[in-house]
């Protein structure tokens, strides 16, 4: 095969990689947590989404419900990614005779799609007061931490976060 075919079909392969975006996670947001007060106490929380927090509750294991306050909300702009940049390639071959051809290649994606718009996340930051530390330390491990996200006008859903290990008394 001729540098010139192999350059060729570098440029026609490379433009059919970029067909389409990755899936959506499934996955919770990230939360930030840390146990703040003069006790101990406190537990603060940060949740970054596209969706702000409407409703949080911390559930012991019983389920009975902690009030948890959305203490602010801030909007975060996440710029946008890069498309996918022309490429350059270099390649030989040979055998055990040597080297019988080289070659470079230039690769610029046809049929790329446009980089992604940019994203607007909302940083809701949350706090709830533990009035009972020893027994939540006693079985923190069946504590489950519930956030709604959204409202019923805007696709609500419920993401559930196992409750953070407390801090050694």
């Amino acid at each position: 095969m001729t540098w010139l075919a192999r350059g060729m079909l570098t440029v026609l392969l490379l433009g059919g990689c970029a067909a389409e975006p990755p899936p959506l996670s499934t996955a919770p947001p990230p939360l930030e947590w840390q146990f703040a007060g003069p006790a101990g106490d406190r537990l603060e929380l940060i949740l970054r989404e596209r969706q702000p927090v409407e409703k949080a509750e911390l559930l012991d294991g019983e389920g009975r419900a902690y009030p948890v306050e959305v203490i602010a909300r801030e909007r975060i702009d996440v710029p946008a990614g890069g498309g996918i940049p022309p490429q350059v390639e270099l390649g030989a071959s040979g055998g055990t005779a040597g080297l019988n051809s080289a070659g470079i290649g230039f690769g610029f994606p046809l049929f790329s799609s446009p980089p992604p718009p940019a994203d607007t996340l909302v940083a809701s930051r949350l706090a709830v007061g533990l009035s009972d530390m020893a027994a939540y330390r006693a079985s923190w491990r069946r504590w489950t931490f519930r956030v709604t996200l959204g409202s019923p006008e805007t696709s609500e859903r419920v993401v559930e976060f196992p409750a953070p290990r407390p801090p050694e008394p």
